[in-house]
């Protein structure tokens, strides 16, 4: 279960760790989307302050505020960035038009690729960027092909607005137990390749190594 959120405030920082890990292409009904994904450190912890105060999930989503399960999609997006000011998790940001859309944390647990969080919000109102959780979670499989981990696990939430028991089912994620508010899934090593294939035909993924750190706070766009 989510606890209560407290993002703190971090001392400002001219040392900054973000960097471009990939790019991902996709056309649907003609339109070119384009989404970087960064990798970010504790480094970054002034930008996550300034998105978490920036991001008004209320006012970019109107048709789904009133919908069963919004406030538990706002404390989603809270808990990622707060996962993603902490050591142990990696964490990857998707960004599109030079702004953020999307989080993902995740870490190595008992030799499985644990996924802690994933979220994705519009770059404006009701604009919700394509592939852009699967975007993220592609980068999930790529680190789990290369570490040889045994299997992704993740807990998807029962009570959110955005079905994630299904998504995660149709993603080819098994059901292994109930917990109180979660239900505890699994993929296997042969389900992941699967998936990534099949990611495949939805967009291309080119991965970046320039190494370049970049300072989000000067490089990316948060005027929603």
């Amino acid at each position: 279960m989510i606890n209560k959120i407290n993002i703190s405030a971090q001392p400002a920082s001219i040392n900054f760790k973000a960097v471009k890990i990939a790019k991902t292409q996709s056309f649907v009904d003609g339109i070119k989307t384009e989404i970087d994904i960064y990798r970010l450190s504790h480094k970054d912890c002034p930008f996550l302050n300034t998105l978490a105060q920036t991001v008004e999930p209320a006012r970019l989503m109107p048709k789904d505020a009133q919908k069963h399960g919004f406030e538990r999609w706002k404390e989603i997006f809270f808990y990622a960035v707060e996962n993603a000011m902490r050591p142990e998790y990696r964490s990857y940001l998707a960004v599109t038009k030079n702004k953020p859309c999307g989080l993902i944390n995740f870490k190595t647990m008992n030799k499985d690729t644990h996924v802690e969080c994933i979220c994705t919000w519009p770059v404006k109102t009701n604009e919700k960027v394509k592939f852009a959780g699967k975007s993220l979670f592609n980068q999930v499989l790529e680190y789990h092909k290369k570490a040889g981990s045994d299997k992704i696990t993740i807990e998807a939430i029962v009570n959110g607005h955005s079905h994630p028991l299904e998504r995660y089912i149709d993603l080819g994620f098994v059901p292994v137990r109930n917990l109180d508010h979660t239900v505890a899934m699994e993929m296997s090593k042969k389900t992941a390749e699967k998936l990534q294939k099949r990611f495949a035909g939805y967009f291309t993924s080119t991965p970046s190594e320039t190494g370049k750190e970049i300072n989000l706070n000067k490089s990316l766009n948060l005027d929603f």
